[in-house]
């Protein structure tokens, strides 16, 4: 009688070590869902964004008050102000892109006005010099300054070159910028 009584008492402990095992497992799915599909959630967001791809207007909705509450909060922050950098980026760059559109014209109507002088400028120099001694000094002067005018026409069209492209460079940045800015 006694075996017997042993043997329910192993029977029985076996029954609730069972469902002791059961419900720790249970237990522990359930703690597992609630802990890890928020950090899941934050590891995802952080990876989309770190690849580029990521849509800075998404927010993580983790709605408890715990740190995982807090980390996903500071985030959404975060992400609340590097958006709204990108989108002043991308407004700055359009301005840019017309100040360097404005600039570029200028300097292109700057450097045909320099030519303009330069060749009117060697006209008259070459006319001076068919002169009279006594107006070679003049001739001389206004030679000196198709040579400065030359070199400012010189300079104008590097000017105009550099202009074109920063254009060029403030066109792609913009390009690249409203890209951006429309994937946020």
């Amino acid at each position: 009688e006694a075996f017997l009584s042993v043997s329910k008492l192993k029977a029985n402990l076996f029954i609730i070590a069972f469902f002791v095992f059961i419900l720790i497992g249970f237990i522990t799915l359930l703690l597992s869902k609630i802990i890890i599909r928020p950090i899941i959630a934050i590891v995802e967001r952080i990876e989309d964004i770190a690849n580029g791809e990521g849509d800075l207007t998404k927010r993580l909705m983790i709605d408890s008050n715990d740190e995982l509450g807090e980390l996903a909060d500071w985030f959404n922050k975060f992400l609340v102000k590097i958006h709204s950098i990108v989108l002043e980026i991308a407004s700055t760059s359009q301005i840019i892109l017309v100040s360097s559109n404005r600039l570029s014209d200028t300097s292109l109507s700057l450097s045909s006005s320099t030519e303009q002088t330069s060749a009117q400028s060697e006209l008259i120099a070459s006319a001076s010099t068919e002169m009279s001694q006594s107006v070679q000094v003049i001739a001389s002067s206004v030679e000196e300054m198709s040579i400065s005018i030359t070199e400012v026409a010189r300079r104008a069209s590097d000017y105009a070159a550099i202009s074109r492209e920063a254009n060029k460079t403030a066109i792609e940045t913009n390009a690249i910028v409203n890209k951006l800015g429309e994937d946020a």
